[in-house]
């Protein structure tokens, strides 16, 4: 098995260029990978930029036996994969549509070529499905595997330019997902922090099977931000992917809007009791999972009651399904936040509730 270091970098690049080239032949790219800089056209005169990484060890685990890895863990394919999705939705919470991404890989030269080909076939293949090319990047040596997307995209066009923001949000919004599931990353991430083989817990092996593979590649509808923007036009006055937590997330929008979020028991509760049976035999709380899991990507958005029902059909068009999670409230005296049914609406602390990097 050929590692990095028995290539060298000019050796890499012509076995990983092939697959990330292989794509970007699209009206778009005038000069794809393989030159100092690529060549992007942008006829709708916007550009939507968002960057994201992911490092061994903080952001995934790989697929072994060695230190430092599960034999839980993720493989290239999947890595790259979850690589696509956590920038694109970005792209797509901004009420845009992706057109390309770079990527800078750096890792150790004791790094099987394999892993780094299959993380390059999965970021190509998961970008390839939401319409965006891989137009170049950098690579580089490291003492682990650290890489970083910058995804591009544009605007749909309607709006006027206008991109879907955080800060809009009113008095008297709903507030629904673009999913009908929240907490299966969390879920995943317990599976795959406590060594739990879903192959040993019985009853609940197929759900902790779909948990852990959600976590480790996340399947989510990349497309429904600007299905969403380019049907609603200005009646979507705001939106956020759910990407460190339905509580911190929602608390985002209610920061920017000056507004106070309050999500109700009655979604929250169906899709806590969907993970009960898993929870319970990790002993966890499944409530905690549907606020606090990161990585799920979905479209949390505020938008008025008369516009509920055309944004339901947008999305069923699509095969997916929005779920009505709560509403939006005046800020009140203690100001603009987030709160959920039974965890902090009384003044109790929620804030350990989904992610943050330096915590």
């Amino acid at each position: 098995m050929s590692t990095l270091g028995e290539l060298g970098e000019a050796g890499i690049l012509a076995r990983i260029l092939p697959i990330l080239s292989g794509a970007a032949n699209t009206e778009r790219t005038l000069i794809g990978p393989g030159d100092d800089a690529a060549l992007l056209a942008v006829p709708s005169g916007s550009v939507v930029i968002t960057t994201d990484t992911m490092i061994e060890g903080k952001d995934f685990l790989l697929r072994g036996d060695a230190p430092g890895r599960s034999p839980l863990g993720s493989t290239g394919e999947e890595i790259g994969h979850k690589l696509a999705v956590q920038n694109l939705a970005d792209i797509a919470a901004m009420g845009a549509e992706p057109t390309a991404l770079v990527l800078s890989l750096s890792a150790p030269a004791t790094t099987p070529l394999a892993l780094i080909e299959g993380i390059a076939r999965g970021l190509a293949a998961r970008s390839a499905r939401a319409g965006a090319v891989v137009i170049g990047g950098d690579l580089g040596g490291a003492d682990m595997i650290s890489l970083t997307v910058t995804a591009l995209g544009e605007l749909v066009p309607g709006l006027g330019g206008r991109a879907i923001r955080r800060d809009g949000a009113r008095v008297g919004d709903v507030v629904a997902v673009g999913t009908p599931q929240l907490g299966r990353s969390a879920a995943g991430l317990a599976l795959l922090l406590g060594g739990h083989d879903p192959a040993e817990l019985g009853d609940v092996q197929r759900g902790a099977e779909g948990a852990l593979e959600f976590h480790r590649a996340p399947e989510v509808d990349l497309e429904a931000g600007h299905r969403l923007a380019a049907a609603l036009g200005h009646d979507l006055h705001a939106m956020i992917d759910v990407s460190d937590g339905l509580l911190r997330d929602a608390g985002r929008l209610a920061d920017a809007s000056g507004v106070r979020i309050h999500l109700d028991a009655d979604g929250l509760a169906t899709m806590a009791e969907a993970l009960r049976p898993l929870a319970d035999s990790l002993g966890q709380d499944p409530s905690a999972w549907v606020l606090g899991s990161g990585e799920e990507h979905a479209m949390l958005i505020c938008l008025p009651p008369s516009a509920l029902q055309a944004a339901r059909d947008v999305l069923r068009d699509a095969g997916r399904d929005l779920t009505v999670v709560g509403r939006v409230l005046p800020a009140g005296e203690e100001g603009p936040r987030a709160t959920a049914a039974g965890v902090n609406e009384q003044g109790a602390d929620g804030s350990a509730l989904g992610w943050d990097h330096f915590e």
